[in-house]
Parts: structure tokens; sequence; C-alpha cells
């Protein structure tokens, strides 16, 4: 007698789960662009954000932009130079995702 065992494995799409969505800001504060994603647990997960379709370069030194444990894209002491699209992309094994919203700045 033969026995076959099949193993199915699978994975959850990568995706957005909300979209970034349009933000307002008071100039010189602070601003919270979301990015929350739901994926398999067995890939990692790597975020990109754009501001104006120019990649935003978040270092660990930085203070002006941070990426947030969730994803999200904070900015401090926001200026008018801040104002724009902004773009977080999602790319794992398990697919891409992107979302786009606009930071309005007031003051």
């Amino acid at each position: 007698m033969l026995t076959l065992f099949v193993a199915l494995l699978l994975a959850v799409r990568t995706r957005i789960m909300e979209p970034v969505g349009n933000v307002t800001a008071v100039e010189g504060g602070r601003a919270t662009l979301g990015c929350i994603v739901t994926s398999d647990p067995h890939y990692t997960v790597s975020r990109r954000w754009y501001h104006d379709s120019f990649l935003i370069s978040v270092q660990s030194s930085s203070t002006h932009a941070v990426i947030d444990a969730d994803g999200s894209l904070v900015l401090q002491s926001v200026s008018k130079a801040d104002a724009g699209s902004y773009t977080c992309v999602v790319d794992s094994g398990g697919g891409k995702d992107n979302s786009s919203g606009w930071l309005h700045v007031i003051g």
C-alpha cells in the first residue's frame, strides 16, 4: 500500500488594510500617515515611503521622518515643503501593494 502525504501551504496576501488617506497638519507640528499592513507572518515585509514620487530616506538618526513600529510615517516639525502626495509601498513574498494620500500643511 502506498501512502501519499500532501502539504498545502497557503500564504496570506500582503496588502495595505486601510488607504493612506489625506492628512492636515499645522506648520511646525507633527503629521502621521498610516500604512497598516496584513501579511503572512512567514514573510518579512519591507516598506518604502515616497513624497511626490521621490523616495524618503528614513535613517535611525533622523528626527524629521521616522517609520513607526506599525509602518506609519511620522513627520516632525512639518513645513510647507512637506505638503504633497505620499505613497506607501509594501513588498514581501506574499505580494506587493501601495496606497497614496495627501498631506496638507496649514499655518
